[in-house]
């Protein structure tokens, strides 16, 4: 009687390395071919797999972490999913030589979850 009682509370951060196991996933993330050539209609594809319908964003970043170029994917069905990429970062130009993390962001009213892969642009 009229003693406190500890009332555990919620974790902020998922411990399973911020993927809620009950919300959608990210899976078999690739990006083929391994490397975007330097031509006007060269591209490749970000090819992955959803465990269940989300709303998809997909995010070329610079080595600071800037986000270079960024494609939405709306209301996207579970199961594989295909994103051509030509190399365009906006205003006519394309990336440079070099390496660029792709970060691909899933969410929906169960939760989100992340994948990354590594673009490789030829010279």
């Amino acid at each position: 009687d009229g003693v406190p009682t500890a009332i555990p509370s919620p974790s902020p951060m998922p411990s399973s390395g911020g993927t809620p196991s009950s919300g959608t996933q990210i899976t078999g993330l690739t990006v083929s071919p391994v490397t975007l050539g330097s031509g006007a209609g060269d591209d490749v594809t970000i090819g992955f797999t959803l465990t269940q319908a989300a709303d998809v964003t997909i995010c070329i970043l610079g080595k600071d972490g800037s986000v270079l170029r960024q494609l939405a994917r709306p209301s996207k069905a579970a199961g594989l999913v295909h994103v051509p990429y030509y190399g365009n970062v906006g205003g006519g130009k394309r990336l440079p030589a070099g390496q660029y993390p792709v970060l691909v962001v899933a969410s929906n009213s169960s939760g989100s979850a992340t994948a990354e892969a590594t673009l490789t642009v030829g010279g």
